[in-house]
């Protein structure tokens, strides 16, 4: 098993809700769609799995302002509205969200890439 990788995700936010249709060739589709976005992800149904098994965590306030510095190391790397973002959470009063800090980890995840 591998991680998921976080370009996966958009393309799986996607998919996943066709799950739900009426028809059973588009469900079938969907499936076959979803597992050739893990292949070229490197994964395979496990590792999606796998990502809802594991409990969300709660992550200190010292790693995400090390990705938040990271970030503006590589400000370069960054448009407009990830570098607006990455600004605003790091002058904001409290720790990131849920959702903020996944927004966060993909950045940097394509950051480390790039690198």
């Amino acid at each position: 098993m591998s991680a998921l990788p976080a370009v996966l995700i958009p393309t799986l936010g996607k998919l996943i809700p066709l799950l739900a249709s009426n028809h059973d060739g588009e469900v079938v589709a969907t499936v076959r769609a979803i597992g050739r976005a893990l292949k070229s992800g490197g994964c395979d149904w496990h590792d999606l799995a796998a990502r809802f098994r594991t409990p969300v965590t709660q992550i200190s306030h010292a790693d995400w302002q090390r990705d938040v510095r990271f970030c503006f190391e590589n400000a370069d790397l960054l448009n407009e509205r990830e570098l607006d973002f990455i600004t605003n959470i790091a002058r904001g009063p409290r720790t990131p969200t849920v959702r903020q800090l996944e927004w966060l980890h993909n950045i940097v995840d394509r950051l480390r890439g790039a690198a």
